[in-house]
């Protein structure tokens, strides 16, 4: 009885390994893509449509990443959580876990593990963004203000001449 406690054991361990790094490895995936999309594509292309220089916005990118870290952690960690613990139940691999004689809620640790420490570290780490981002983006907009004020205007040319020539 000691042994078969023993495997059981060593498999349950095995499962929680193998769930975590299967959740790690989505969550990964979606997180830089997320982050990728919402900060580079998203953020500077919005800087650009408001009169922001090319050079200017990309001087704003890493505050416009901080800032996009409290949306793409949690959302990154859900999807992943709910993309594996999805495939796990339609591949039928929750009988199996429970075959073996381990309560499947005992896979589901590591992973609440997982996204409570991310959310701790996110959570610090905006606090510690948040602090330096905020200011950053004052002085980086104060110290390129003519440059701003310069695309804005031609921007609002752009679009004044679009209206005017319109028949």
């Amino acid at each position: 009885v000691a042994q078969h406690s023993i495997a059981q054991l060593l498999d349950m361990l095995q499962i929680q390994r193998y769930v975590l790094s299967e959740v790690a490895k989505v969550f990964l995936l979606v997180f830089l893509g997320t982050t990728l999309i919402m900060s580079v594509c998203v953020g500077v292309s919005q800087g650009v449509k408001l009169g922001l220089p090319l050079r200017v916005a990309r001087r704003l990118l890493p505050s416009v990443i901080s800032e996009s870290l409290r949306m793409t952690v949690p959302f990154s960690i859900l999807f992943g959580v709910c993309s594996v613990f999805g495939r796990i139940s339609s591949d039928g691999e929750m009988t199996a876990i429970k075959t073996l004689g381990i309560h499947p809620g005992t896979i589901f640790l590591p992973p609440i593990w997982f996204a409570i420490v991310l959310s701790f570290g996110t959570f610090g780490m905006y606090e510690v963004c948040a602090r330096w981002a905020r200011p950053a983006v004052q002085r980086i907009l104060v110290e390129t203000c003519d440059e701003v004020a310069y695309g804005a205007l031609q921007a609002e040319g752009a679009q004044h001449r679009a209206v005017v020539r319109a028949p």
